[in-house]
């Protein structure tokens, strides 16, 4: 056993030794520069518009959807009978990847047989995926993908109880531009009030 032992070290030792005399010998083969400086392409860090200023690439929007309730009063979440909702908005793009938003928005919830009136005030952030993807943003192209995440403020009104909350969301925004001046939206959202 104490032979297998001392072989297996004397093995490992000669290895060693060899592959620390071979080392000097692909340092000759080296050149000044490295293939990787031909090979990798550097992506364009910040994306921004030339000359911007406040209010160049505003938006107004409008929109109209389907709204329901996810409630855990069961002992499983319950969604409930969907209500309408309209929304308006105005924003604008800082850079072709940031933006921002505010909006209002009003219709009504169905909460088991109760209808409720809703109105609230929200403000996005906005990531344009697409242009994320791209290593240069020069053109708006013909779809976009655009994450959205913001805060809100809800009010809701039955019969005679009104109540108020504060609430956050975050939605996934797939959009059709027809030209420069309109464009198509689908955006599910998700929020915790």
């Amino acid at each position: 056993m104490y032979t297998i032992i001392s072989r297996l070290h004397h093995i490992r030792k000669h290895l060693l030794l060899g592959c620390l005399c071979a080392l000097p010998l692909s340092m000759i083969g080296q050149v000044e520069e490295s293939a990787l400086n031909h090979l990798l392409q550097r992506r364009q860090v910040a994306k921004h518009y030339e000359d911007k200023i406040f209010g160049d690439h505003v938006f107004i929007e409008a929109g109209m959807g389907a709204n329901t309730t996810f409630t855990g009063y069961r002992c499983f979440p319950y969604m409930e009978t969907p209500g309408m909702q309209a929304t308006g908005a105005i924003g604008d793009w800082v850079t072709p990847l940031h933006g921002w938003r505010v909006g209002i928005n009003g219709g009504t919830r169905v909460l088991g047989k109760k209808k409720t009136k809703t109105l609230g005030f929200s403000a996005d952030y906005l990531l344009n995926l697409t242009a994320l993807s791209r290593p240069q943003y020069k053109s708006v192209s013909n779809w976009e993908f655009i994450a959205t995440a913001g805060i809100g403020w809800s009010w809701a009104h039955y019969d005679r109880d009104t109540r108020t909350a504060l609430h956050t969301r975050v939605g996934l925004r797939a959009q059709r531009n027809i030209n420069d001046f309109t464009y198509l939206y689908l955006e599910p959202q998700i929020g915790l009030v």
